[in-house]
């Protein structure tokens, strides 16, 4: 009962803007469209950077 109640109401959503982030702490890009699959935006967290040595570089 509670899937079909948010199926009926995730029927009528709407995006009406989306941003991201493509480097952290610098600027927004706002985007027109973009293509969703099943584990979220196409490319979103496909890239890292590591280091010489294979390690995983952590800018916070």
């Amino acid at each position: 009962m509670q899937n079909q109640a948010l199926a009926a109401v995730s029927s009528n959503l709407q995006v009406s803007r989306l941003s991201i982030y493509p480097v952290k702490s610098l600027g927004q890009v706002s985007l027109r469209k973009a293509h969703v699959t099943e584990r979220g935006l196409k490319y979103d967290r496909n890239w890292m950077v590591v280091t010489t040595d294979g390690k995983f570089e952590n800018y916070k």
